[in-house]
């Protein structure tokens, strides 16, 4: 594992599985190739052959591992056992029970398992059955959302929960940039999972007017309008676009099935129509009415500003969260005079030098080689290289003997068209399995007589175990090439310390700048249900004058009333008596 990495892989960067067909094979391989985590997405129904394609087409574009995301609220089982005999790298899982029984089937098939919950109960269940690492989305994640916590209140609980267990968080909701990646290791994440900033890239499947609105637009918002018929339940955040606007307070006795078709897409192999209100995306074979189909998007969306290739995005987020990969490496590549004598784990570093010429690269790798010589049969050797375009150099020592090896750009050449590739191809490779150990390969430093030795390492291509082998000629000075390769390791040691010391300063500020933002949140919270209780308050007095007042229109009511009768009465008694009065007057004339 590389500083900054998670589960094997270089990066903790998880690109989540999109759809529908959003994170194709182009998309995971390019994430992988940047040293990432690249998630397939699997169908919503059975069809374990494509599956297998998918896998497949993968492996054809990178060498490096990826995974497979399946929905446990569709039907999965025949797709599942796909995805565990072509023993993918991660098996993720979401909106269903991460069961015991489940988490055994893939560590027997030698898959990991990474669910992704929105509770803290959730969280607690997966690390009870035991995972390998956990995703926490919070509600601030685009497309359907699990949980209703905000990211910033689930995440440090499920931290906390997870202990000293050996499962990494990785956190995902509304991350889109290096800030984002910063916030999530302060709250103690050790990876981020994005979705919205990779539809936005190049090798995304989605379609080119979905991207642009994901560039143009920065407002979300969470709503249950879209799929309702097919998926109950399944809350989404989408873009606000126009459509979205015109229609977001749509009755709840209507939904997708009593819709028109409004477009025709291309899904996991079949051509299905896309009706109003189908909670699906448009992929890049849309046709139709697509500014009026669902666009996903999470809170974070504002923060893109250009579609970009996925390995900028990744070089990207990693950039700016140096600090803290820094920090995290302290465990794995801190180096001392000492260290031919000890038994450190094997461990590797890099050196990048830039000429006007061409890229000098230089690594040192520690290695436990197989050996007759010592009576536990292992061996520690380092393998210092230096790596130029179209060839390499190799030099190799126990701490008393060594050797060299120099390949050329003719040997490179020769080698690399017996392998159909380029020789660039060629040296990359090498150095990826000399400068950094990978846990699936198997080295070998075995002699070949005179004093010389045969360096090996074995590697896997399209489901076949393969062995690359270089032969290393004893050092004619081995004190001189011992020294160099110590000069190398003491010097990188010192400028690791050097850099360590500023990037620890620099965790420090955004420690306290986090904790200010932590505490701005909680006075904000405090105010915000202060004004409520006010709010209330004032509603109930208000409410209660109005009560007040109505009942003292009713009591009054009753007593005008009576009052009006009693004024007719003694109109009518009055009018009678003036008629008598009248005639008796006649009678008297």
């Amino acid at each position: 594992m590389d500083s900054g990495g998670i589960l094997g892989f270089r990066y903790g960067i998880v690109q989540a599985p999109l759809g529908p067909d959003i994170s194709g094979p182009e998309l995971v391989a390019a994430v992988a190739n940047a040293g990432g985590l690249g998630l397939l997405r699997s169908p919503d129904w059975e069809s374990p052959d494509y599956v297998r394609e998918l896998i497949r087409k993968t492996r054809a574009l990178t060498d490096k591992p990826f995974g497979v995301g399946v929905i446990l609220a569709f039907p999965h089982e025949q797709n599942l056992k796909a995805i565990l005999d072509e023993k993918v790298a991660v098996l993720q899982v979401y909106w269903g029970e991460c069961s015991k029984d489940l988490v055994d089937q893939a560590h027997s098939a030698g898959v990991k398992i990474i669910p992704q919950v929105g509770s803290v109960e959730e969280a607690s269940k997966a690390v009870d059955v035991g995972v390998d690492a956990i995703i926490v989305q919070g509600r601030e994640a685009g497309g359907h959302v699990i949980g209703q916590e905000g990211l910033i209140s689930i995440l440090p609980r499920v931290v906390d929960i997870v202990g000293n267990e050996d499962i990494p968080i990785i956190a995902a909701g509304g991350i889109s940039d290096s800030r984002g990646y910063v916030a999530a290791l302060a709250l103690g994440a050790r990876g981020v999972c994005l979705g919205t900033r990779f539809v936005a890239t190049e090798e995304s499947h989605a379609h080119p007017a979905y991207k642009r609105k994901l560039v143009e637009l920065d407002a979300t918002d969470y709503t249950n309008i879209f799929g309702r018929a097919r998926w109950p339940g399944a809350p989404q955040r989408v873009l606000q676009t126009p459509f979205y606007d015109d229609w977001k307070s749509l009755p709840a006795n209507e939904n997708e099935s009593n819709q028109p078709v409004i477009g025709r897409s291309t899904i996991n192999g079949l051509d299905i129509d896309v009706r109003r209100f189908a909670g699906t995306v448009p992929n890049a074979t849309t046709k139709g009415d697509i500014e009026s189909m669902a666009m996903y998007a999470g809170q974070g969306v504002g923060l893109i500003k250009e579609i970009l290739p996925a390995g900028e995005v990744v070089r990207k987020l990693v950039e700016v969260s140096v600090p803290f990969q820094v920090l995290i490496s302290l465990k794995l590549v801190w180096i001392d005079i000492f260290m031919l004598l000890s038994n450190l784990p094997p461990l590797a570093f890099s050196e990048t030098k830039k000429s006007a010429m061409d890229a000098i690269r230089h690594t040192c790798l520690k290695l436990e080689v197989p050996t007759n010589a010592q009576p536990d049969g292992r061996v520690s050797i380092f393998v210092k290289g230096t790596w130029y375009q179209h060839r390499f150099d190799l030099s190799i020592t126990d701490g008393l003997n060594a050797w060299t090896c120099h390949a050329t750009e003719d040997e490179v050449r020769l080698r690399a068209e017996q392998w159909d590739q380029e020789p660039s191809d060629y040296v990359s490779l090498a150095e990826r399995y000399l400068g950094f150990q990978q846990p699936d390969s198997v080295y070998g430093f075995a002699d070949v007589g005179n004093g010389d030795k045969r360096l090996s390492w074995t590697f896997n291509k399209e489901g076949m175990k393969l062995e690359w082998r270089w032969k290393c000629r004893q050092a004619s000075d081995n004190k001189t090439t011992t020294a160099g390769i110590l000069d190398f390791l003491m010097d990188a040691n010192i400028r690791l310390s050097e850099e360590v010391v500023r990037k620890t300063q620099s965790f420090e500020k955004l420690k306290v700048e986090s904790e200010k933002c932590l505490a701005q949140s909680e006075r904000i919270c405090e105010e915000k249900v202060e004004f409520e209780t006010a709010l209330y308050a004032k509603f109930l007095n208000v409410l209660n004058t109005k009560k007040a007042k109505l009942r003292e229109y009713r009591d009054q009511f009753p007593k005008q009333t009576t009052t009006s009768s009693k004024l007719k009465q003694d109109d009518e008694y009055s009018d009678k008596t003036e008629s008598f009065d009248d005639d008796s007057d006649a009678e008297k004339n």
